[in-house]
């Protein structure tokens, strides 16, 4: 199931990133809930709900569609310049 998600300090970003710029206009998720919902997703040995997958990657996809190119980046992510990763990734969740 950790294919269908990105690595976690991507998913960390863009979860951050949904929570700024997306959550506060289209409220899609609880945000306490949903943050300890993500902390068990790489903690827990349990199977993962595919509804939980699936609505992380949809979310994740919001999140991607914020940025803005090179003038809107997080700084200090290991990924380097975020308008080039964020493209892939979303095709990448477009495609699961």
């Amino acid at each position: 199931m950790f294919q269908s998600l990105p690595q976690r300090l991507m998913a960390q970003l863009l979860l951050e990133r949904y929570f700024s710029t997306v959550n506060p206009i289209w409220p899609l998720l609880l945000e306490n809930k949903s943050r300890n919902l993500f902390s068990r997703t790489w903690e827990s040995e349990e199977p993962l709900d595919p509804v939980w997958v699936a609505h992380l990657n949809l979310d994740f996809c919001l999140a991607c569609q914020s940025y803005n190119g090179n003038l809107d980046r997080p700084i200090g992510i290991p990924y380097g310049d975020i308008s080039r990763y964020l493209p892939s990734t979303y095709r990448r969740l477009l495609s699961n």
